[in-house]
């Protein structure tokens, strides 16, 4: 027993060891592109933009890494991936960046939170934590996940949902964001549907957005040549009502 807890203690020395030298590599900025829907005239939605520049300590974007493609525990580094300090800064920067701009209220700043995820670069490779797919890109799955995550910590009920669809004949699985808002989004993207797109989980209404493209809150239609399919889940969970296409 005294052997395994001297054995113990080293290890805890090393690992201690480890964490500093990490902490120490300094941090990484990256940019960020930000889109929130500003006026309609006639069928048309309009946007402004920004960017907003975001620090990422080394040792975290190393550490989220090491979880992901080692087997290593995220609770050795003592974090939590979807509340972390680098997403709580983003949701500050971009909520500012509205109110000083006179273009706050709740439906624009959910959108800018979600063009977040839809802006970074797809990525097949890449990503996974919210972190890393900030840095790398990633995947549908990816950028639904971050977008939920920002939503979330800016105090929106969100969700992910995933939908099967056909593309090119070939049945593809695809992750889109769920948001609920208490009226009807005013910035749907009448060129593209008629009503804005939602669906019913839980006696509760999630109005949808896509995951990799520029569309707003509550627009979700075909796209690049596919077709959606009858399967939609949340969680694994079917949604009591399904209203795609508006």
């Amino acid at each position: 027993i005294n052997k395994l807890n001297q054995l113990m203690e080293n290890y805890t020395k090393l690992e201690n060891k480890y964490k500093t030298l990490l902490k120490a590599l300094g941090n990484m900025t990256i940019e960020l592109k930000v889109a929130v829907p500003y006026k309609i005239e006639g069928n048309k939605t309009y946007f402004k933009y920004t960017t907003i520049d975001v620090q990422i300590p080394r040792w975290k974007y190393l550490a989220y890494y090491a979880c992901l493609y080692y087997n290593i525990s995220i609770s050795d580094f003592n974090l939590d991936p979807d509340r972390d300090e680098v997403l709580y800064e983003i949701v500050n920067k971009v909520r500012n960046w509205l109110i000083n701009n006179n273009l706050y209220d709740e439906e624009r700043f959910a959108n800018a939170l979600v063009s977040i995820a839809q802006l970074i670069p797809y990525n097949e490779s890449g990503g996974g934590y919210p972190v890393l797919t900030l840095v790398e890109g990633g995947m549908c799955g990816h950028k639904a996940d971050l977008a939920v995550a920002l939503l979330r910590i800016a105090g929106y009920d969100a969700v992910e949902v995933d939908i099967d669809m056909y593309y090119k004949g070939k049945k593809l699985s695809h992750a889109i964001i769920g948001v609920h808002l208490p009226e009807p989004p005013k910035y749907y993207m009448r060129e593209l549907v008629k009503q804005p797109c939602y669906i019913v989980w839980h006696g509760k209404r999630y109005y949808v957005a896509e995951s990799v493209i520029l569309w707003t809150i509550g627009t979700l239609t075909s796209h690049y040549e596919s077709v959606f399919a009858e399967n939609v889940t949340v969680y694994g969970e079917p949604p009591e009502e399904v209203h795609f296409e508006g």
